[in-house]
Formats: C-alpha cells, sequence, structure tokens
C-alpha cells in the first residue's frame, strides 16, 4: 500500500490491478486506504468474482473497484500503475500436505501452482515479457506477487530469464521466509 499512497500524495489518481483476486480481500484493503485510486479485480473464477462481488458491496466500493473476468493480464483495459497477484504457488506434489483449514476449504484452482509451485506465475511474467502484456504497466510500474516460502531463488532465475530489464526483491515475512516478490520496472 506505501506505493499506491506515495502515487497519491504525487496528486496522481493510481491504477491497481489485483490479479487472482479470489475472495477480494486486497482490492477491497487498497481501495480503502486510498479512495482516489481505481482498482481492477481479476479472477478466472466466477465463484470467486461473486464473494469479491459481496465484499466490494458490503464495503460500498462498488464505483471503485471493477471485477473483471478473465485471465492474469488479458482483461485490464487500461495500464496499471502497480499490479497485486496472490496466485496459486502450492507445488502440487504439497497440496496434500497443507493443513486441513486450508485443503478442505480453498480451491485447487487457487492453490495450485504445478509442479513446481510456479506455473501460473510463469505465465503472468510471460505475459509482462511480450509487448502487450508490458502495455498493461505504466513505465516505472511495479508488480508485487506473493510467493511460497521457498521460492525466492527460484522467482530470482524466472525473472532473470523471462524479465532481463526488471529488478527482483524478495520480501520475507516475520520468520524470515520467502514471501512477495516485488518486480520493478525502470524504463
Amino acid at each position: 500500500l506505501a506505493d499506491v499512497q506515495w502515487l497519491v500524495q504525487e496528486g496522481r489518481q493510481p491504477v491497481v490491478a489485483d490479479i487472482g483476486t479470489g475472495s477480494g480481500a486486497i482490492a477491497v484493503a487498497v481501495a480503502c486506504h486510498a479512495r482516489q485510486a481505481t482498482v481492477y479485480a481479476v479472477d478466472i473464477s466466477d465463484d470467486a468474482l461473486a464473494v469479491a462481488e459481496q465484499n466490494i458491496w458490503r464495503y460500498g466500493l462498488a464505483d471503485q473497484v471493477h471485477l473483471l473476468p478473465g485471465h492474469l493480464l488479458d482483461v485490464l483495459p487500461e495500464p496499471a500503475d502497480i499490479i497485486l497477484a496472490n496466485l496459486p504457488y502450492v507445488a502440487t506434489g504439497a497440496l496434500a500436505k497443507l493443513p486441513p483449514q486450508v485443503r478442505e476449504y480453498e480451491p485447487v484452482l487457487a492453490l495450485d501452482g504445478g509442479p513446481d509451485g510456479l506455473r501460473v506465475i510463469a505465465k503472468l511474467l510471460g505475459q509482462l515479457a511480450t509487448p502487450e502484456g508490458r502495455s498493461k504497466l505504466k513505465p516505472g510500474g511495479r508488480v508485487y506477487l506473493e510467493i511460497g516460502s521457498d521460492q525466492g531463488d527460484a522467482m530470482r532465475a524466472l525473472v532473470r530469464e523471462l524479465l532481463p530489464g526488471a529488478t527482483v526483491e524478495i520480501q520475507v515475512d516475520y520468520a524470515a521466509l520467502d514471501r512477495v516478490a516485488v518486480i520493478s520496472f525502470y524504463e
């Protein structure tokens, strides 16, 4: 949120894309803390978008948060200043080891990131590597991706491979585990 609030302080009206919005929690949090922001909440799941719609309505944010059914960046109607994504990042083989409250409650579509957990994230980065995908992020924009606790090195390698002009910083949580990859583009 600090980047969004900085843009607001600079007198801008930031555009934020929440890719893989799920329940819409991130989109709602951004919209509540930055009333000047336009937020696009994208998900491939109609069920997830129905839940997100309820949460957006509950907080009175329907004029600010726009739900978009679709895949990753494909449906964004304008370039974003910031892309936030909580995409599936659990390796398929690790799904059975998840705590029951996660495994039995969350849809597999929201969890299963393929053999290494990075399949969907790699697709998003692959989109950003194309001119069409890059046009979905404003110059100087940033991408924030939630990742698994042991995926920092793999993310660095993936960004080096797919986005050689970008930098990546891995932020850790309070337990010093990898948690968020921040990708910056410098034109």
